[in-house]
């Protein structure tokens, strides 16, 4: 099920759209803007309507161009479809040449604007079947605090700790603002993600090497300081997915839970997506309407929940919990240990013995590897 948003013409011609959309079928959702949106708008617009298709009757070829290179900013993965009374050769092969994906001229003829949209659809289904990454694992918080960020650092050294000798495991911190493996790890290396992407330089074995931190068979690439004005998005994090997709066994990418357009990029890709939570009432609730956002986007089947359980937080069963968010248990940890909660105070690593640990590995044992190899549909 697809997602569409049309973007300008008059009423008719967006009626007429709207009424040709519903006979194509496979579609979810349609929403509608008079005009092209600002600058400063398409951000806020993609956010809102998450769309996969995006329709747009050009009456200007600047601004369309101009807003291409927003989509491929924001939403590379986003397929626009150009409607135009200007039908000539050389307005299509510009067009082409900016990035659409297809062109339906106006007015409309029924039978040419199906088979335009059928063709985007096709297209669409045969990228998310190899788009998905089998070894690529994110982790979200359903609400802020509830110890994602820890999880995700000590699920990516247990994991790194059982691979074979020549496979590594990679930590990708995306919390730019306050991602705690520059501490939980020490890192001093020169590059962070940042600094990488600010420098331009080139992400092959040498400069790879440089970029991330090594702890034994764990490698760590952090944000860097914060910066609200920060250069990352979807196509600087696909770069990095790209080159890292085949030097690591497995690689956890810790997100804010914020659905900046990168962190929409990782999970699109990622085989499985774990959503952490706490068994207080707000979280849950939090929990179960980040899940229903992931419903929307279609990654429903490739999430699963991960439940923290603190000391001063109400006890409450797996089976009640999978109720109240709608999303299946598939491991709980115990976070009141005193040794544990001494070592969040203190900013470092669990201890290997703590009975945190050992459902940490546990998990690793009986999840984790079991997706390798596998990627998950929908």
């Amino acid at each position: 099920m697809y997602r569409v948003l049309i973007i300008g013409g008059d009423d008719d011609l967006r009626h007429k759209t709207q009424s040709f959309l519903s006979e194509v079928g496979h579609i979810s959702d349609i929403s509608a803007l008079t005009r092209m949106p600002g600058d400063i708008e398409v951000a806020r617009v993609l956010q809102i309507n998450q769309p996969h298709v995006v329709i747009v009757v050009m009456t200007n070829m600047m601004s369309l161009v101009e807003f291409m290179q927003r989509i491929e900013t924001q939403s590379p993965s986003t397929s626009v479809i150009a409607m135009s009374q200007f039908t000539d050769q050389r307005t299509v092969r510009e067009l082409m040449h900016a990035g659409i994906k297809g062109f339906i001229p106006v007015p409309l003829v029924r039978s040419v604007f199906v088979d335009v949209v059928h063709k985007i659809f096709a297209h669409l289904q045969s990228e998310r079947q190899f788009d998905a990454l089998p070894n690529l694992f994110s982790f979200l918080p359903g609400r802020g605090g509830s110890g994602t960020s820890l999880l995700a650092c000590h699920f990516a050294e247990a994991l790194s700790e059982q691979t074979d000798d020549d496979e590594k495991v990679l930590l990708l911190d995306l919390d730019l603002a306050s991602g705690l493996s520059k501490f939980l790890f020490e890192r001093t290396h020169a590059y962070t993600l940042i600094e990488m992407i600010e420098t331009g330089a080139s992400l092959d074995d040498l400069y790879w090497n440089q970029f991330v931190a090594h702890h034994g068979d764990l490698d760590v690439i952090s944000g860097g300081r914060y910066n609200p004005r920060h250069p990352v998005g979807p196509v600087q994090v696909k770069q990095v997915l790209d080159c890292a997709k085949s030097k690591y066994a497995a690689i956890c990418a810790d997100l804010t839970g914020n659905s900046e357009s990168y962190s929409l990029e990782i999970m699109r890709r990622s085989a499985r997506i774990f959503l952490v939570t706490t068994t207080d009432a707000a979280s849950l609730r939090l929990t179960q309407e980040r899940f229903q956002f992931l419903e929307r986007l279609g990654l429903s089947k490739r999430v699963g929940l991960l439940v923290n359980r603190f000391v001063n937080h109400p006890p409450m069963s797996a089976a009640r919990i999978s109720t109240e968010t709608g999303v299946p248990v598939l491991a709980e940890f115990d976070f009141d240990d005193r040794k544990i909660q001494e070592s969040i105070r203190n900013g470092e690593r669990f201890a290997p013995g703590t009975a945190l640990a050992r459902q940490i590995r546990k998990m690793c044992d009986k999840l984790f590897w079991d997706c390798i190899g596998q990627v998950a549909t929908g």
